[in-house]
């Protein structure tokens, strides 16, 4: 069974960092009424950084463009391995979220989307809608700890119904944004289960001009346990990345 393909490489876990696969509604900053914004990320391999696994070897490159308002917000994600079209990094996502803030300092943010497969056309057999809750709380003007709970396969192939949660510990000041991850895939709604952690660090909001910004950094990811090592397999791996956004 695929697993979720929701990655957001650094962006998806660091704010202004573009070096996640997939973009993550998590802010360490205080937000406009309304922003638009477009992260270019190249990395040296494909990682599912919700899911918390590599899936290739081979470089990919990543487009996500982002419309967001004070409680709620739009993205567009596309990801394509630069060397193998049929991988399962080749995949995208369309999605709508909402920021609801308990309190000055906990917000939760369900995101609803559909994820399209894409070996051989736009949307293949497997595509499907996905559920993410991140539950995230700011306990320092430059920490973040949260949880997202994903689930993925929720209308069309329930039969592959999956489960993952993942944890974060997130630092972000001036350049420097940091964090460590633990991933656990369960078995309440299928037989797989694995756990995974990692951790990145990038030097981030490099000032090009008044609206772009670069991004460099590196993911160190390893799986330390698994149920089945032919659909997870233990790959240990650092991915590198490179990332532009434009705001």
């Amino acid at each position: 069974m695929r697993t979720l393909l929701v990655a957001s490489v650094f962006t998806i876990a660091l704010p202004a960092s573009g070096m996640y696969l997939v973009e993550d509604t998590t802010q360490l900053t205080p937000q406009k009424t309304s922003s638009i914004k477009l992260n270019v990320r190249l990395h040296s391999a494909g990682l599912f950084a919700y899911s918390g696994r590599i899936v290739c070897d081979n470089p990919v490159a990543d487009v996500n463009f982002t419309y967001e308002r004070k409680s709620w917000g739009y993205t567009f994600f596309k990801a394509e391995d630069l060397k193998d079209g049929r991988t399962d990094i080749n995949f995208a996502l369309t999605g709508f979220y909402t920021n609801i803030h308990v309190s000055k300092k906990l917000t939760i943010t369900p995101y609803v989307a559909f994820r399209m497969e894409q070996l051989h056309k736009i949307a293949d057999k497997g595509s499907d809608a996905i559920f993410i809750v991140t539950t995230a709380y700011h306990f320092h003007h430059d920490w973040i700890v949260d949880n997202s709970s994903l689930l993925s396969n929720i209308m069309l192939e329930k039969k592959d119904m999956d489960w993952i949660n993942r944890f974060r510990l997130l630092y972000s000041h001036k350049h420097i944004d940091a964090g460590l991850m633990i991933w656990n895939n369960n078995r309440v709604l299928d037989h797989d289960d694995y756990v995974s952690g990692g951790m990145n660090v990038a030097y981030s909001r490099i000032k090009l001009s008044d609206h772009l910004l670069l991004s460099a950094g590196m993911t160190g990811i390893a799986m330390m346990t698994t149920s089945d090592t032919s659909e997870f397999p233990k790959t240990n791996r650092i991915v590198f990345t490179l990332a532009a956004t434009l705001h």
